[in-house]
């Protein structure tokens, strides 16, 4: 966090969009309502270091904690909460479900050991497999 304390976000961590696109949202939720880390930090039972990591977009917050930052950022704002609620729940469902349609990451000791072409060939193997599955369930 650099410049005006509790302003600036850290960089992103999200190997994933839709946990990038909630973790900007939410985000731009504090942005917007002008509450700062030093703030959610006050308004919430999380210290500073679990909110940094809920909001960095490497992983899907629990929704109890998006609930609690957004009653921090809406103050005692009922009907605020409750719109904000409805915007942010089908973004972080679809991270849940992102999450899911997907294996963990492969990592390897050298992506040397493996020929270009073969990484190729299984990122496409993993891109078809991902679309048969949002296939299927939009069947």
């Amino acid at each position: 966090m650099g410049g005006k304390p509790g302003r600036k976000w850290g960089p992103l961590r999200s190997e994933y969009e839709e946990l990038g696109e909630l973790a900007t949202v939410l985000r731009g939720v504090a942005d917007g309502h002008g509450v700062t880390l030093r703030d959610l930090e006050n308004r919430m039972p999380h210290g500073k270091t679990a909110i940094s990591e809920n909001l960095n977009g490497a992983k899907r917050p629990e929704w109890q904690f998006v609930v609690a930052f957004l009653r921090a950022c809406a103050g005692g704002d009922r009907r605020g909460l409750s719109e904000l609620e409805r915007k942010v729940q089908p973004l972080w469902e679809a991270a849940g479900k992102g999450l899911a349609r997907r294996a963990p990451p492969v990592t390897t000791t050298s992506d040397a050991l493996v020929p270009a072409d073969v990484r190729t060939w299984v990122a496409h193997l993993h891109e078809t497999a991902r679309i048969l599955q949002v296939v299927t369930e939009l069947q």
